[in-house]
């Protein structure tokens, strides 16, 4: 680790000194500078909010006062004729224009009129609202609190004042209506914007305060626990200064609201953010400017205790005679004592190591000695002569370049790892030297550590080439005795152990040290088995040299088990006898496989039998290997006579052709999958097929499993899954997608059938329906004219909706003359009035006709047909046109026929 220098040190510390001065001013005037500004802000804010309370209540009294000054001109709130009523509503229309809607209501609490007029308010029962309530009961003018139209849900206001005869006496309410979503100078306060995202808020009092203007749509209305920070202002509880946004109210008393405005948080604080950022930039430059002047000063202090460091930094072998003499210039004092005793010191040193180093060089180890980053710096005579290095070749660490060749990369990253972690260094080495045999050498090197630091390396180098190749020839065989997983024990010719390896201590649960010299076999064999030895396998072994066979062994638990066993005798020069040696195996795992295999092969066939799908596997010669209970069902055969069979035997040459080529392709290495349909009883079963061919090691096809699973259920899901996707939800007919699908099967060139026609139906002003009656009225027209069209169209036609009031229909095969019929039919079913309790809907529909013709393309038959429907329409609709019959040609038709095509 570099430590810093006394220069960066002062400058480093007078600079840490400054910041921290900075720190404290800044800290100390942090909150008062930040209360200040936000002060500030809320005095603006609450000014601000004070002046829009003010607007907004002179606003509300101004649009009241127009409500009761219209209502005291007004003397009536029924009239005797929709006339009547627009006359009214156009000599009140600038009242009218400052309001979203005006309507009179009766003293039955119903409306009688409205402007603009909307049929479905009229007779709307208000008898429950507030407003008309307030406005019977004390007489006076009053604006609600904020509530939702009855048809439409929009939030909205009233303002509503009584109306009363010539004579005096109340006859109904004048109401006025202002739309919290729509341009009024109450919607653009939603709109407002205080600041960059601060906005306005309106809020109607009481136990349960709602929103009346809030920025977001979806809160209107909504309780003010929608947004926690103005529920709790609203409540009277203090909000957190340093997080939540800071709010101001004023209370419009006449209307019980509350005016308010939400600046957030992060614009409260940007003054006092900016003026921060502009400190922290002044206070960094400062900082930077006494940390330069500082190290300024100190360099010129310090200039000759710096050049004492660089001359001490590091320095070798070489350059410690040189220190002898150091000088570093003009300095003060203090330095010049320091250079003086340096000077001695390095004196004594130099003598010192020269002595050491005539030490070494008479030794016949080869001593060396390195810097930090490996460089050698001394060697001695042995060294180099177990080398066979000259001192200048030593000293350029050329012994890099001894190493054998195999060996270089792992010694060279053990050295160079050793170094980094400053740990000793052991290593034996290969060196090879030109011209003789390879030499084996041990390394040992040790950090030299001063005051904690690593100053370099000591080490020391042996040839120790004899002593190695003496202890190979030992440890060869032992290597191999003690490596091996097999239990091998040696005994005398009585019977005595003399050796056990580790795997058979380990096995036996002898520990490392025991002595067994005093044990024979039965310390490790049942009494059966050692009586077993002795008659059968030690003679057998003398007669043949060697015994192989299976006994019983105990392990560390004491426990028998099972083991291949060799007995080995070896015999001296005489050829006498002279000790045995045992090799022996644990087999307990290979037979316990063996039964567990066995037990795997039944747990299959009990899984496999109980599995409802069909499952076999036949090898590659054909014949069956395997069935389970399933598939020996299906081919009526008991299991045990079904294997070895061929698939021809089993089913016949001609079903055997028809799967042949799956089966063959299979055998050749590719999957397949296929479906196919067998009779069960009355009806189909639709099969799925599986040929999975099994590989050997080497790529070639032992067999292929057969899986055949019964897919009916799933057939039959998907068949309704399809209709479903066809049909249109609303009336039950063919959807786009359905009758796309028909139209490709009538026009294609498979279809040899007289063909047909074409007829797309549009309903002529099914728009009036939704915007007069609504969408669920609209719905139940389109579901009426849907059940007219099954009534009149044959089974074997096909009737669609496109979407929305547009209908199409394929027409089988049928002559000109008929299909007239059909059309002037269709007209005349369409054009019935649609009932629906007290509402009677008169509509009527046009229809264009396009005959079929074979493999013609699709779009253009729509287009001709809807080219058609298109001439319907712009002659007068409730008529039909065919696509080649531009002459207008109509055929007369009697709207009470029953014929039915």
């Amino acid at each position: 680790m570099i430590r810093p220098t006394l220069k960066f040190q002062a400058a480093f510390f007078a600079t840490i000194i400054v910041a921290v001065l900075l720190a404290g001013f800044f800290v100390s005037q942090k909150n008062k500078f930040r209360q200040e500004v936000q002060a500030l802000v809320q005095e603006h804010q609450q000014a601000l909010v004070k002046d829009v309370a003010a607007d907004l209540r002179q606003r509300l009294d101004e649009y009241l006062d127009i409500v009761q000054r219209t209502a005291r001109q007004t003397h009536s709130v029924q009239f005797r004729s929709s006339e009547d009523a627009r006359s009214y509503f156009e000599s009140i229309a600038p009242v009218a224009g400052l309001f979203d809607s005006v309507f009179l209501v009766g003293m039955d609490g119903k409306v009688s009129a409205i402007s603009p007029h909307a049929q479905r308010v009229i007779g709307l029962d208000v008898r429950d609202r507030d407003y008309f309530k307030q406005v019977v009961v004390v007489g006076q003018p009053t604006i609600s609190a904020p509530l939702r139209n009855r048809i439409g849900g929009a939030p909205n206001i009233v303002l509503a004042a009584p109306v009363f005869d010539e004579t005096g006496h109340m006859v109904g309410v004048f109401c006025a209506s202002l739309g919290l979503l729509r341009p009024n100078f109450l919607g653009d306060m939603r709109n407002a914007r205080i600041g960059t995202h601060g906005y306005l808020f309106v809020v109607q009092r009481g136990n349960d305060p709602v929103f009346v203007i809030h920025p977001d749509d979806a809160k209107l209305l909504a309780n003010t626990s929608t947004d926690p920070a103005i529920a709790r202002a609203v409540a009277g509880q203090p909000l957190n200064g340093e997080t939540e946004p800071m709010v101001s109210m004023e209370n419009v008393i006449a209307v019980g609201w509350t005016v308010g405005s939400v600046i957030p948080r992060d614009e409260v604080d940007a003054p006092f953010a900016t003026m921060r950022n502009r400190f922290g930039w002044a206070g960094g430059f400062l900082i930077v400017l006494v940390a330069c002047s500082v190290w300024g000063a100190m360099h010129l202090l310090l200039r000759p205790l710096g050049r004492l460091h660089a001359a001490l930094r590091n320095p070798d072998r070489g350059e410690w005679g040189r220190l002898t003499k150091l000088d570093v210039g003009p300095a003060s004092p203090e330095i010049e004592a320091i250079v003086r005793n340096l000077r001695a010191l390095m004196g004594e040193v130099v003598r010192q190591r020269a002595e050491l180093e005539a030490v070494n060089d008479a030794s016949p180890l080869g001593f060396f000695r390195t810097r930090n980053d490996g460089q050698t710096t001394y060697i001695n005579e042995s060294y180099c002569r177990i080398l066979g290095l000259s001192k200048e070749a030593a000293l350029a660490n050329q012994w890099r370049e001894r190493l054998d060749p195999d060996d270089r990369a792992r010694a060279e990253d053990a050295w160079d790892s050793a170094r980094e972690r400053r740990v000793v260094f052991r290593d034996n080495q290969r060196i090879c030297v030109p011209g003789e045999p390879v030499r084996q050498i041990s390394v040992t090197a040790a950090p030299v550590v001063v005051d904690g630091k690593a100053r370099g390396y000591v080490g020391v180098v042996e040839d120790i080439t004899q002593r190695v190749r003496a202890e190979q020839s030992v440890a060869a065989l032992m290597s191999v005795l003690e490596a091996t997983p097999d239990f091998i024990a040696q005994t005398d010719r009585y019977g005595k152990l003399t050796y056990i390896n580790p795997a058979g201590r380990a096995f036996a649960g002898l520990p490392a040290d025991k002595a067994i010299n005093e044990t024979t076999l039965a310390d490790y064999h049942p009494p059966e088995t050692v009586q077993a030895i002795r008659e059968v396998a030690v003679p057998t072994a003398l007669r043949s040299g060697v015994w192989v066979g299976e006994s019983l062994a105990y392990n560390a638990k004491h426990e028998a088990v099972p083991v291949a066993h060799t007995v080995i005798v070896h015999r001296d020069a005489a050829g006498r006898l002279d000790h045995y040696s045992s090799i022996m195996r644990d087999i307990s795992q290979e037979k316990a496989a063996k039964e567990v295999m066995e037990r795997n092969a039944e747990t299959l066939r009990t899984v496999t039998d109980a599995m409802p799908a069909e499952v076999c596997f036949v090898g590659a010669d054909g014949r069956y290997e395997f069935a389970n209970a399933a598939y020996a069902k299906k081919v009526d055969m008991p299991h045990g006579k079904l294997i070895g069979k061929t698939v021809q035997e089993v089913f016949g040459i001609a079903a055997y052709e028809r799967i042949r080529e799956p089966f063959e392709k299979a055998l050749a290495g590719s999957a397949q999958r296929f479906e196919r349909e067998e009779p069960n009883g009355t009806s189909l079963a639709c099969k799925e097929v599986q040929y999975v061919p099994q590989f050997r090691p080497d790529g070639s096809v032992i067999g292929v499993h057969v899986l055949i699973t019964d897919i009916t259920a799933r057939k039959e899901k998907e068949v309704r899954l399809k209709s479903l996707s066809e049909t249109d939800h609303l009336t039950g007919l063919l959807n786009r997608a359905g009758f796309e699908e028909q139209l490709a099967k009538a026009v294609s060139s498979d279809n040899r059938r007289a063909l047909g026609a074409l007829l797309l139906i549009d309903l002529d002003g099914f728009k009036r329906v939704n915007d007069t009656y609504g969408h669920a009225t609209g719905d139940e027209v389109l579901r009426s004219f849907a059940d007219r069209l099954r009534t009149v169209m044959r089974p074997t036609d096909f009737v669609a909706r496109f979407g929305g009031d547009e209908f199409a229909v394929i027409v089988g095969p049928v002559n000109d003359d008929t299909l007239h019929r059909l059309a002037a039919r269709l007209i005349s079913v369409g054009a019935r009035p649609y009932k629906f309790g007290e509402v009677t809907i008169g509509l009527g529909c046009s229809i264009g006709v396009a005959r079929l013709r074979h493999d013609v393309d699709r779009a253009a038959l729509v287009a001709a047909a809807d080219d058609a429907l298109y001439r319907a329409k712009n002659r007068g609709k409730g008529r039909y046109e065919f696509a080649d019959d531009v002459a207008d040609e109509e055929i007369d038709f009697d709207p009470d026929a029953t014929t039915r095509v």
